[in-house]
Parts: structure tokens; sequence; C-alpha cells
């Protein structure tokens, strides 16, 4: 992810502290209710969602990076069968093939059939709609997208509308993701990147106390059609991290700066703050770190479900792969001496294919969908 990422020379950091629980938030979970607050308001979003028990889901963003190979994926992996192994570890992934182009519905029904039913995609609306256009008359192009990724059936998540930093919170902007609103609704999760759409609004009366403030522009739109609002925590763009929950779920999209103890602090910040939120009503969670390296993406994602593991909600957790899944007995392919992995060998091994394999439809094994599934964004 380019957006908010720092400089390599950007010096010693230490971890920001996430800013307090914004009032909107504390509104819609379910604990207000005993502050006087309308309860059939608070809870008109949750009501939206079945009663099961909250859910956890934690991913990365992509599936197809070679140099999983011999780190998550077996050293021999095919690109074809990158994402069967990629659905044994994780429980969801960012989609960003539908964010540059629309894969064909086989394609996507074989995905959805390669990965567990408990598996989760979140497909990225088109570039063509957000980046491009603005939103601008998007309101045929949402419905076939909606329409298209259907296939995914139960396996299709929340659908990221992702807007770049650029798209302010002007009345032709509020209009259009208005329209947009309508149309997706609370399958929505919306990305909002100008930090100008989670600032509180102040009144013309210069006596008007703090409480008394207008919510975010963000906040009351997505609230309306039971939207969620996307949490980007990145060093290099700290006004747009926020704690505002616009409807029961959240989708986290944690930016790693690499070095361990930063973020893990910076995790254990959130795991803290989400167990407070699943005790008080927020019913669905999706984690996706993004982070280069296979084996700090892996070990940070476990973080998080170690953080969550007293959680009054089903955290599906990732699951390390077995070194003896990874290699084969006898086989150095990949490894030094010591087990460790050899300097250059990252996604350089195993690229020989099974027979028949080609002929699968969907299986991501072409070039198109590997690049296709590596999110710049």
């Amino acid at each position: 992810m380019k957006f908010g990422r720092i400089r390599d020379d950007a010096g010693e950091l230490s971890a920001p502290l996430l800013p307090p629980e914004h009032p909107s938030t504390t509104h819609l979970l379910n604990d207000t209710d005993r502050h006087g607050m309308d309860h059939q308001q608070i809870h008109r979003a949750l009501e939206l969602f079945p009663p099961e028990d909250p859910v956890v889901r934690i991913g990365l963003s992509t599936w197809g990076d070679k140099s999983y190979r011999g780190v998550l994926y077996p050293a021999d992996a095919e690109p074809g069968d990158f994402l069967e192994h990629y659905g044994r570890i994780f429980s969801a992934v960012e989609l960003s093939a539908t964010f540059y182009g629309m894969p064909e519905r086989a394609r996507l029904a074989a995905w959805r059939d390669t990965v567990p039913e408990t598996f989760r995609f979140v497909p990225k609306v088109s570039q063509s709609l957000t980046h491009r256009r603005g939103l601008a008359d998007a309101q045929q192009g949402l419905r076939e997208f909606l329409d298209h990724t259907a296939i995914l059936g139960e396996q299709r998540g929340p659908l990221l509308l992702q807007m770049p930093p650029r798209f302010a919170p002007t009345p032709v902007s509020y209009d259009r993701l208005a329209a947009a609103l309508s149309i997706l609704g609370r399958r929505a999760a919306v990305e909002l990147r100008h930090p100008a759409w989670f600032t509180d609004r102040v009144g013309d009366s210069p006596e008007e106390r703090p409480d008394e403030r207008g919510a975010p522009p963000a906040v009351e739109l997505l609230r309306e059609y039971g939207a969620a609002l996307v949490v980007t925590d990145t060093l290099g763009a700290r006004r747009v991290v926020h704690t505002i929950l616009t409807a029961p779920v959240l989708v986290l999209r944690f930016v790693a700066a690499g070095d361990a103890a930063l973020d893990g602090a910076r995790i254990d910040q959130w795991t803290r703050q989400i167990l407070d939120w699943l005790d008080r009503g927020l019913r669905e969670v999706y984690l996706f770190v993004h982070l280069d390296d296979a084996r700090g993406a892996l070990r940070l994602a476990e973080r998080f479900s170690a953080g969550l593991a007293s959680a009054r909600a089903i955290v599906r957790s990732p699951r390390s792969p077995d070194p003896a899944e990874l290699y084969a007995p006898g086989s150095e392919a990949g490894m030094d001496s010591n087990g460790g992995e050899r300097s250059g060998s990252r996604g350089e091994r195993g690229t020989g294919s099974r027979p028949g394999r080609s002929d699968r439809p969907g299986d991501g094994s072409s070039s198109g969908d590997s690049h296709g599934q590596l999110s710049l964004f």
C-alpha cells in the first residue's frame, strides 16, 4: 500500500496513541442505553445483523505473492494452488483483482470453491468507478459490480469502496457517495482518505459546547445506510486514523512499519480497543495486515489473534504452516543449512507444473491474476 507509507530514512519512531473513542461510536454500541440514549436508534444498525456470536477474521492484502513460497506455501507451490494454501492459514483476504479489472464469474466461482465456507473475500470496488470517475454516475456500474461478485455467495464479505485522498467532503462528493451507498447499503465498507471526512463539524455559535458539535460528514452518511467506515492505520497518515464505528462491523487495514516492536505496540492498542468493542456489541471484525515480508506479516497476524484470544467472539486465528508442509523430507529448496531462507531463493524455485493444472478454470495461475492481486493502494 503506497498511501501513508513512511520513508525508509524516517529515523526512530514510536507507536502513536490511538485517538479516544469517538462519541458516535459510543452512541452506536449497546452499552450506551444506560446513558439515557434512544434505545431504538442505538440498535438500528445492530438489528441489521444476525444474532450469532461475533466473528473476527484475520488475513493479508493478497494471496498471489510468489515470495510466499517456502514461507507460507510449499516451496514448490504453483500459482494456481496459492489460494488453497492461503485459505488454510487465513480466514479472509482483500480481493484487489476486482479493483484492477473484473475477473470472469467462472474464476470467481473457482476461487470461492477453493477456500473453506467460513472464509471471506473482501472485493474492492473497481478503480474506474472510484479513482477515475470519483463515483460520478456510478450507480449502474455499482449494480453490475454487486451482480458480478454475487457468485461468491456467503463467502463475499464487505465491499471495499476505497476513495482517493482527493475525494474531499464537498456537496458534490457527498451526493455521489450517498448515491453509491443507496446501491451498496450495509454491504459497503468505505475507506475515505481525506482528513476532512473525520473532522467534527462546529456550528456558527461561538458559545457552542464541544459536546454539541455535529458529527463528522462521514458518520451521518454511512450510519444512515448501515455502512462501515474503514480504518486505515498507517504511520504516514495519522489524520485519517480514527475510532469511529458507523455499523457493527470493523474493517481495519493495518499498514505495518516493518519494526517488530513498533508494530507490536500498535497492534496491542488495537486489540485492547477491539476487545472493548466486542463486549459492547461489535459483530464482525476484519483485520488485514499489509507488509511485504511474509514471515513478518504472519507474526503480526498471530499477534492480533493472541491479543483477541479472550474475546467473547469466534476468532478465526491464523494457522502457522508446519515446516514439514513447506519442504519435502530431505529437500533443501529455499533453505540454508540452519533451516533458514536462502538469500534470493524466494519465488524462484518450484515453478514446475502438474499436468492439467493450467486447464482448470479460474485457478489464478496466469500472470495477470498474480499481478491483479497485489494491491498498491
